[in-house]
């Protein structure tokens, strides 16, 4: 499990450093800068377009809330920062923007319908008319569905080494089809990289020890 969820669930920590390791995650694991509202595909372009850290700034003894929002010199933040206004937009926009619905292999849908029955097929053998074998086990059924019930029932791994296979086809094809994806540099190549994304860039690739 995430260490970090455990962390907050502790609630051992003050609200400001929990906020803050919040923040930090998102920047270090996903390429996230939470200020900004933008998300990065690597460390390096995350530094390009959004510098290197932000510092949140502590408040003096003579600012205060009042109730509605944090005071700076008499006047709240939110009337005193255009950013404000549209943070909240920027940080819904990027939520709608990263969230992707999980994909899900259902056994009467395709493709996994057809692979499956491929391998029910496969595995069934009829010995004799009402007799027909499991190839897996070698145990007999009086016909070619009950087979195929008992492949799902007893021999259920095959099912899931079927749907692991059409995911990675499936992450495959999605990488391939996109059009910011890293491609390794042909041998003898200029040690330069361009990712695209949005515009090109090029970034130099030191050597190695």
């Amino acid at each position: 499990r995430n260490p970090l969820l455990k962390a907050m669930e502790a609630n051992t920590y003050p609200e400001a450093f929990q906020l803050d390791l919040q923040i930090l995650y998102l920047r270090r694991v996903h390429n996230v800068c939470y200020y900004s509202a933008e998300c990065c595909e690597n460390e390096r372009e995350l530094q390009a377009r959004c510098g290197v850290a932000f510092l949140r700034q502590r408040y003096s003894h003579n600012q205060h809330d009042d109730g509605h929002g944090a005071m700076l010199n008499g006047s709240s933040v939110e009337e005193s920062s255009p950013w404000v206004d549209t943070f909240d937009q920027k940080i819904q926009q990027l939520l709608n923007a990263s969230h992707r619905e999980p994909v899900v292999l259902r056994e009467e849908e395709e493709p996994l319908a057809s692979k499956w029955k491929a391998y029910c097929d496969e595995n069934t053998m009829k010995v004799e008319e009402g007799r027909f074998r499991c190839n897996i086990c070698r145990k007999l059924f009086k016909a070619a569905e009950f087979v195929h019930k008992h492949l799902r029932n007893k021999h259920e791994s095959a099912l899931q080494e079927i749907i692991d296979k059409l995911h990675e086809s499936m992450m495959h094809e999605a990488y391939m089809g996109d059009s910011s994806r890293l491609v390794p540099l042909p041998h003898g190549a200029p040690k330069r990289l361009r990712l695209m994304h949005g515009r090109d860039r090029d970034f130099d690739i030191h050597d190695g020890p």
